[in-house]
């Protein structure tokens, strides 16, 4: 059991759920301007603008850890609320902001669709915080790796990641199996929500 445990913390940190979102709203603004066949100029174009969200949606983030200063361990871990709220914060700006953005341009709708996805799972997310602890690592490896999935059959596999997170965290003692579970339910709800309202 100890093996396990120590295989589960280490998993918790390499597909943390910011670094899944990141690489995975990568390859979906790559994916589409790869189908839109554009210039080399229009994917610089939008990566800066994938970047720029991301430090726009971080502030929330930033600004708390410099008033606060809470220990690293309890900020990864993601057990805190309200640190789950400020996250979902950022979330909810940082879709919103994506979904402005890429519905106002002539490209692939796939991302302003995640955008709306995160924002549709972060506003709950962030209302549920502070009365119940819902895992955000599997909410939100869920909604961007769904997105990929439901973008392109290729991606399939990537829904590991969310399916072995749902076992971690009972696992790390950091959510009961139902909080786990709870948390794919809440990130499937709000990434078929984002998919329906875009038709």
């Amino acid at each position: 059991m100890s093996l396990l445990r120590e295989v589960m913390g280490v998993y918790q940190y390499a597909f943390h759920p910011g670094a899944v979102l990141a690489a995975s709203l990568f390859v979906l603004v790559y994916s589409g301007w790869s189908r839109d066949h554009t210039g080399v100029r229009s994917l610089g174009v939008r990566i800066a603008a994938l970047v720029g969200v991301e430090l726009v949606a971080a502030l929330p983030v930033a600004l708390y850890l410099l008033v606060r200063r809470p220990p690293v361990a309890r900020l990864t871990a993601g057990t805190d609320w309200r640190i789950n709220v400020v996250t979902a914060a950022s979330l909810a700006v940082g879709g919103t902001l994506l979904w402005f953005y890429w519905s106002a341009k002539p490209w692939r709708s796939e991302v302003a669709t995640a955008g709306l996805a995160l924002a549709a799972t972060a506003i709950p997310y962030g209302l549920l915080a502070p009365f119940w602890n819902v895992s955000g690592h599997v909410t939100f490896t869920l909604v961007p790796t769904l997105l990929l999935a439901l973008a392109d059959r290729r991606f399939w596999p990537v829904l590991l990641i969310p399916a072995v997170m749902v076992v971690n965290r009972p696992v790390l003692g950091a959510h009961t199996w139902f909080q786990s579970l709870a948390g794919l339910g809440l990130g499937t709800a709000g990434v078929l929500a984002a998919r329906r309202w875009r038709g």
